[in-house]
């Protein structure tokens, strides 16, 4: 199996914990996550399109993929959670740079 498959598995996987963890909140609380709920269903939608094998190695370093680009782009964005196609891979490269300088340089 290419990396790419096993990141979109490790993907669906973290969506279905999402959804799991989501469906045990108290309605009030959901309200609350909308924002942040939507981005990461967008994210795991996304995101298996547009991982490269490249990427895939280097968000396999993480236990949560949707996550990892979950902080990245509250980060770019200042904690505005919405995004685009291009936001989300822009997030998905600048993981793949900052991991590739870190296993370069140890930074």
């Amino acid at each position: 199996m290419s990396k790419t498959q096993e990141m979109r598995n490790t993907i669906r996987e973290c969506y279905r914990n999402y959804l799991s963890e989501w469906a045990k909140m108290p309605i009030e609380e959901l309200v609350n996550k909308a924002d942040e709920i939507s981005l990461i269903t967008k994210i795991a939608k996304i995101l298996p399109d547009v991982i490269t094998e490249e990427s895939a190695d280097h968000l396999c370093k993480y236990v949560d993929p949707i996550n990892a680009v979950f902080e990245m782009l509250a980060y770019r964005n200042r904690y505005a959670y919405s995004s685009s196609v291009c936001e989300i891979e822009g997030a998905v490269q600048t993981i793949v740079i900052r991991e590739r300088d870190y296993d370069r340089y140890g930074e």
